[in-house]
C-alpha cells in the first residue's frame, strides 16, 4: 500500500508491509484489499499492535529488588546487567511474584476483604463455640425413648430362578453340503457345541445298498441301517419334522427354538464366536456385495451342477456345462482381485456358500460326467478368471476348519454316484 495516507479514528500499520512505517484506517484497508481480505488484514494489524504494546510494556516495567529494602525499582535489563543472566532472571521472576501478591493484598483491602489470617481465626472461634454448644446439649436430661412398635415380618423373597445351563446341539450329517456350510463356521470360530449326526436319505439308501462303511456313520460304533433309520425317524418326530440340518440350545428341562437354513445358521454361529463376527466383511457396501453373490449362486451355479450330475440325456450335457462355466466366471469376477478368498485374506459367507458344493460336485462331475469344474483342478486354467478360482479353491480346501467339518472323499464319491444313477462316464 505504498504512498497512501488517510485520516480516521484509528490507524494501523499494514502487516503485509513490515518495512512501511505508514499507518492506515480500516476503510483504506478494505478499499485496497477488498472487504474480506481487508477485514483480515485489519485484524492481523490489530493483533500485531497489541503484541508490540505488550512487548513495550514489559520492556519498561520495573520491579523492586528482593535483596534490597530501599524501595527502588529496576527494569529487567537492569536486573540482568547487575546479577547476570541466570540469577537476574530468577530474581526478576521472584520480584514479579512479590509484586503480584502485594497488589492482591491491596486490592482485597480496598474491596473490604478481611486478611486470610483474621478470617481463619474467626472460623476457628466459630467452630469452638459450636463444639461447646453440642457438649452442653449432651449433658441435658434426655426424654426416655418410646417403645417402638414391632414391625410386621417381611415376607421372604422368592429366590431368583437360576438360569439353566444349556448346550448348543447341531443336528447334521457331514455328507450334506448345506450342513458343511455352518459346521465350517463353527470350527473356524471355535464355537462349543455337541454334534449329533443325522443321516441323510441318501446315506440311508447307500447304507442299504453298499453298507454303512461308505457313509459318515462308519465311525459310529454299532451303526446299522436300522439304527440309522431310527435316528432319522426320532429326529423328525422330536426335533425337526422337515428332517433337514438344524441346531438349537438344549437344557435339562427346556429347549430353545429350532433354527434352520444353512446361510442363517452360518451367520448365527459366526456371531457366537469370542471376537466380533469375522465372516461378514466390514462396510455396508461389501456386506451387500457378499449377500448378492450368495443369493445368485443357487440359480447361476449350484442348480446347474445338480442338473448335470442327475442328467440321463448326454445331449444336454454341453449346455449344462456351459451354464456352470458362465456362472463361475460371474462368481470369479465378483471377487476382489487380491484374494485368495472372495474379499481378501479371510473367508466370508460367500466362500462358505460355495466351497462345500465344490468339494462334492468337483470330484463327482469329474468322475461321472467327465467335466472338471473351472478352478477345481489346480494348474488347468485357460483364462484369468479360472486362475482366480484355482487360487480361491486351494485356499478353501486347505483350510483346517474346512477339512475338519468335511467328510471323506470316498463318502462324497459314493453320494455323487447315487445321484448320477445308472449313467456314469467313468
Amino acid at each position: 500500500m505504498p504512498g497512501r495516507r488517510g485520516r480516521g479514528p484509528e490507524k494501523r500499520r499494514d502487516p503485509n508491509e513490515p518495512s512501511n512505517e505508514n499507518t492506515f484506517t480500516k476503510a483504506e484497508f478494505i478499499e485496497f484489499y477488498g472487504e474480506k481480505k481487508g477485514e483480515k488484514a485489519w485484524d492481523r494489524a490489530g493483533a500485531k499492535l497489541e503484541k508490540e504494546k505488550e512487548k513495550e510494556k514489559k520492556a519498561t516495567e520495573k520491579r523492586a529488588d528482593p535483596n534490597e529494602t530501599n524501595g527502588k525499582t529496576y527494569t529487567k535489563e537492569e536486573f540482568l546487567s547487575h546479577y547476570g543472566k541466570d540469577k537476574g532472571s530468577a530474581l526478576w521472576d521472584k520480584a514479579g511474584k512479590k509484586k503480584g501478591g502485594d497488589e492482591k493484598a491491596k486490592g482485597d483491602k480496598k474491596k473490604g476483604k478481611e486478611p486470610k489470617e483474621k478470617k481463619d481465626k474467626e472460623e476457628k472461634k466459630e467452630k469452638e463455640e459450636k463444639k461447646r454448644d453440642r457438649k452442653k446439649k449432651d449433658k441435658e436430661p434426655k426424654e426416655p425413648k418410646k417403645d417402638k412398635e414391632p414391625k410386621e415380618p417381611k415376607e421372604p423373597k422368592e429366590p431368583r430362578e437360576k438360569r439353566e445351563p444349556r448346550t448348543l446341539v447341531i443336528y447334521a450329517s457331514k455328507m450334506c453340503p448345506y450342513a458343511h456350510r455352518f459346521l465350517w463356521v463353527a470350527a473356524e470360530r471355535k464355537v462349543k457345541f455337541e454334534h449329533r449326526p443325522i443321516p441323510t436319505l441318501t446315506e440311508i439308501d447307500l447304507a442299504s445298498k453298499e453298507g454303512v462303511a461308505v457313509t459318515t456313520f462308519k465311525d459310529v460304533e454299532g451303526a446299522t441301517v436300522e439304527s440309522m433309520k431310527k435316528i432319522k425317524e426320532d429326529f423328525k418326530e422330536n426335533v425337526n419334522s422337515l428332517g433337514t440340518p438344524c441346531l438349537r440350545f438344549e437344557g435339562t428341562e427346556k429347549n430353545g427354538p429350532v433354527l434352520l437354513e444353512s446361510e442363517i445358521l452360518a451367520e448365527f454361529l459366526d456371531s457366537l464366536g469370542r471376537r466380533p463376527p469375522t465372516f461378514t466383511p466390514r462396510g455396508p457396501e461389501n456386506a451387500a456385495r457378499m449377500r448378492m453373490a450368495i443369493k445368485e449362486l443357487q440359480g447361476k451355479v449350484l442348480s446347474h451342477c445338480a442338473a448335470l450330475l442327475k442328467n440321463q440325456e448326454p445331449s444336454k450335457d454341453a449346455e449344462l456345462k456351459e451354464a456352470i462355466s458362465a456362472g463361475l466366471e460371474w462368481f470369479s469376477e465378483s471377487m476382489n482381485e487380491d484374494g485368495p478368498f472372495f474379499f481378501g485374506r479371510n473367508p466370508c459367507l460367500a466362500d462358505i456358500a460355495l466351497a462345500p458344493f465344490y468339494a462334492r460336485f468337483g470330484p463327482g462331475l469329474q468322475k461321472h460326467r467327465d467335466f472338471a469344474i473351472p478352478g477345481f483342478v489346480i494348474g488347468s486354467a485357460e483364462h484369468r478368471w479360472q486362475t482366480r478360482l484355482e487360487h480361491w479353491w486351494k485356499a478353501c480346501s486347505e483350510r483346517d476348519s474346512f477339512k475338519e467339518s468335511n467328510c471323506s472323499e470316498e463318502t462324497i464319491l459314493a453320494g455323487q454316484a447315487f445321484y448320477a444313477a445308472g449313467r456314469q462316464t467313468a
